[in-house]
């Protein structure tokens, strides 16, 4: 029986092995893309990739670039492919906690349910009842595993919701911790209204968990947030904004709460539409459970991007050719820095970019043409820490060719 099974094996990794050769001499001449480093320290992008796709001979290919070069999936083997882990890849904190504590880690893949301190790493998400519904709404509880960093000790335990209610979804947006509890903040979904053509309309709730560890149960439940309004012609809607903050588990006292209202009215067909008419951003203190109002405004807030980071918020918005950057500080409700950025791309806008907040850093690609631009700034003098750009192989017209086709559809930090 061993013969057999190593037999299957070998016959496995030879035709692996002969397909691998076969790839890489079909695929040997391929351009070699990079980053290229133009101004500051290349160590800062030695973790950062593009992702994306480039068209050659009326196929697609997917490729991965970094500042060592170019990885083509047409080159991968078969066995590469297999162990190739996109998602730990695209999370460094993910990551680590992996390669950490790979038995707690297993299955969970809910990148907004962990939380992590010096003494233990907490998941929850949430589980609906399953059973078949005619009005399409169930009683959901959180499931919620716990490991104890210093014992190695883990809990697992379902904790139902406090009274009946149903809803049509439930999530995990946020896991933190309090003096009381775990505190898991999840967006619930009534029962949606259908519009004459056929959209649906959710009226939200946000809510704050309190799990008691000890007791394996929800021992509060705030109501923070709740759309409503619907029937007078003007709605408030509240929402957790996602920021693009990558640390998923670390420790912070806030959450961003976004309150907009919006008139609705109908089209010449009797459709209903919405248009934003005001907006106010608040931020909710897990310690003392008050919301905090930051920031109102007016009409919509199209061309500001804002990002919690820590215990702070980061706003960015393009201004002319520069990119403006603010960071408030929560605690205080004070603006401790703001700075711009003068970019080499003309006449782009916030939607052009792609970025994220890792370690107290702003990484940002940002495209126009044939022109690939990679950022990092520092959050806490402002400091570019990084630019560079991505390069490829050929002429100068085969370069502009090959560039302005590249299309980029993931910009991340791999450990």
């Amino acid at each position: 029986m061993k013969k057999y099974w190593l037999s299957i094996g070998l016959s496995v990794f030879i035709a692996a092995s002969i397909g691998t050769y076969y790839i890489g001499a079909a695929t040997r001449e391929l351009p070699e893309y990079r980053m290229q480093t133009v101004e500051g320290d290349g160590k800062e992008a030695s973790h950062l990739f593009l992702e994306g796709s480039v068209s050659r001979d009326k196929m697609i290919d997917q490729i991965k670039i970094g500042d060592g070069g170019t990885a083509y999936e047409s080159r991968m083997s078969t066995i590469g492919k297999m162990f190739d882990s996109e998602y730990a890849d695209r999370n460094p904190e993910l990551a680590g906690l992996i390669k950490d504590h790979k038995g707690f880690m297993r299955g969970k893949k809910s990148y907004n349910g962990f939380y992590k301190d010096e003494r233990q790493l907490v998941y929850a998400v949430t589980k609906s009842d399953g059973k078949t519904s005619d009005d399409g709404l169930h009683r959901y509880s959180l499931a919620v595993s716990a490991l104890d960093l210093k014992s190695g000790k883990e809990k697992q335990f379902k904790a139902a919701m406090l009274g009946k209610q149903r809803y049509a979804s439930m999530y995990v947006i946020d896991v933190q911790s309090g003096e009381d509890g775990i505190k898991v903040l999840v967006q619930l979904d009534k029962k949606p209204e259908v519009y004459k053509n056929g959209n649906y309309r959710f009226e939200s709730e946000l809510h704050v968990l309190t799990v008691n560890m000890d007791k394996e149960g929800i021992s509060d439940d705030q109501t923070i947030g709740a759309d409503s309004g619907a029937d007078s012609g003007k709605m408030e809607r509240y929402s957790v904004p996602y920021g693009g903050g990558i640390e998923l588990a670390s420790p912070s006292s806030y959450a961003l709460v976004y309150k907009t209202v919006v008139k609705i009215a109908k089209d010449q067909d009797g459709n209903e539409m919405e248009q934003q008419v005001g907006s106010e951003i608040f931020a909710y203190d897990y310690a003392n459970g008050k919301l905090t109002p930051i920031l109102a405004g007016s009409g919509s807030d199209s061309g500001v991007y804002r990002s919690l980071a820590g215990n702070a918020m980061i706003t960015m918005a393009m201004k002319g050719n520069a990119l403006s950057i603010g960071k408030l500080e929560l605690a205080k409700n004070k603006e401790s820095l703001q700075f711009e950025i003068p970019m080499s791309l003309k006449n782009i806008t916030i939607d052009n970019t792609q970025f994220f907040i890792y370690q107290s850093k702003l990484y940002m690609y940002v495209h126009a043409g044939a022109d690939h631009e990679i950022l990092v700034v520092s959050l806490t003098d402002g400091k570019v820490l990084y630019q560079g750009k991505a390069t490829v192989d050929g002429t100068a017209d085969e370069q502009k060719e090959r560039l302005t086709g590249l299309n980029v559809y993931g910009f991340y930090f791999a450990s």
